[in-house]
């Protein structure tokens, strides 16, 4: 989870952060230009985002392994991790009126 947030966190929101540079071009540090609402979206913001995304993980992983391979579990935690992360950053676009997801106008 950890190296996809800012990989993710770029692609999703197409403000410049990427797992190499980190937030280091992200447009949180651009002023006149709608920023970043992972990167400034505060505790609050952040800490129920990215706790939905570790636990759809985490369950998904878990149910995964119990049906019966590694591979289920790991492949249930992506996928639960991605599908949590994509349709929270549209939430979170919509509740912080920023205006790009995976390179649509949203607002």
């Amino acid at each position: 989870m950890a190296l996809a947030v800012l990989p993710l966190c770029g692609l999703m929101f197409q403000c410049g952060c990427t797992i190499l540079t980190g937030d280091a071009h992200c447009n949180m540090h651009d002023r006149g230009v709608p920023h970043c609402p992972w990167c400034t979206g505060g505790i609050a913001l952040q800490g129920s985002h990215f706790g939905a995304m570790l636990w759809a993980a985490v369950l998904g992983t878990v149910y995964g392994a119990r049906r019966g391979a590694v591979w289920k579990g790991a492949t249930g935690g992506v996928a639960a991790f991605t599908l949590i992360a994509t349709i929270g950053g549209l939430m979170v676009c919509f509740a912080t009126g920023y205006p790009v997801w995976f390179g649509m106008r949203v607002g």
